[in-house]
């Protein structure tokens, strides 16, 4: 009887470590289905604001800004290639001195 009495403990104990982990399994995938409705709710009201906004500064028409940012940008592409250029032919220099 003691056999019997010990695998039905087990047994028993199996069921209820399955019941728990199919709990908890469900509650993860509640979790994720919510996180996931949140994070596509942040994104669609970002990017409806967003395209207000950028609809709003092309029909005014006023774009001397983004003139002026891409200038800039250009700018400094333009001065980091010629850094760039002038320590290489440091380098070159140097090298050939020895």
């Amino acid at each position: 009887m003691d056999y019997v009495d010990s695998l039905f403990q087990k047994v028993v104990a199996m069921i209820q470590y399955t019941v728990s982990a199919l709990a908890d399994q469900e509650r993860n995938s509640e979790f994720l289905n919510d996180f996931w409705k949140a994070a596509l709710m942040g994104y669609g009201s970002g990017l409806c604001i967003g395209l207000s906004i950028i609809y709003f500064m092309v029909s005014t028409g006023t774009m001397k800004w983004l003139a002026r940012i891409i200038e800039e940008l250009e700018h400094k592409i333009i001065m980091r290639r010629r850094k760039k250029r002038q320590s290489q032919r440091n380098y070159r220099r140097r090298d050939n001195r020895f």
